[in-house]
């Protein structure tokens, strides 16, 4: 500050922002994309009318073992247990046969795929041993990363479709939405969308 007059400015607006303070918007991060979500719906390409999940961790679950059953239903025990060995994913958590109960991991792993299918920013590197050369090759480290490969896949595509044909978000799925319409066709017009209504968010 150089003078008087730009010392009384300030202490102007400092005193107008402690006023207004309580019209500032404020929000948590997934408060601030459903916000984006409901009042951008055409912008964003959401649904507005899906039903608020907290926890889509059971229904993960389900889609897991969905993919057991389906797909690891022809190992032996012994190739299951490579997976068991060489997969950040599968950890012999079923006590009872893994081709019935469909439970291949723990809660904790589980949680682990949950991070890895629900971030933009989280890519598969390209696909190269499918598990049927795997399995003729009797490769145990290749079998496993086949099969991990695959179980990502599906799961990641799996969760999505129960999703929509449930008509539930998760808060996860609330900022992947954002996330993926602003980097979308109606990206630019979203973000004006935005400008126009957040001069500035606390998030």
């Amino acid at each position: 500050l150089t003078g008087p007059d730009e010392l009384t400015q300030a202490v102007k607006r400092l005193t107008n922002a402690l006023i207004a303070f309580d019209e500032a918007s404020i929000f948590t991060i997934h408060g601030f994309c459903r916000r984006v979500l409901s009042e951008q719906a055409f912008a964003s390409g959401a649904d507005f009318t899906a039903e608020v999940l907290t926890d889509d961790l059971p229904l993960l679950e389900e889609v897991v073992a969905d993919y057991a059953r389906s797909h690891l239903g022809t190992l032996s025990v012994e190739e299951y247990g490579w997976c068991v060995e060489h997969s950040v994913f599968f950890d012999g958590a079923s006590e009872s046969d893994w081709r019935v109960s469909g439970r291949v991991m723990t809660s904790e792993r589980l949680k682990t795929l949950h991070t890895i299918i629900s971030s933009p920013f989280i890519r598969l590197v390209p696909e190269g041993t499918t598990v049927e050369e795997a399995r003729a090759q009797r490769d145990p480290f290749g079998l496993a990363l086949a099969v991990t490969y695959d179980l990502v896949t599906f799961v990641r595509e799996g969760l999505t479709r129960r999703k929509l044909e449930a008509g539930i978000i998760s808060f996860g799925d609330m900022l992947l939405n954002v996330h993926t319409a602003l980097a979308g066709r109606n990206g630019p017009r979203l973000a004006e969308a935005l400008r126009a209504s957040f001069r500035a968010a606390l998030i």
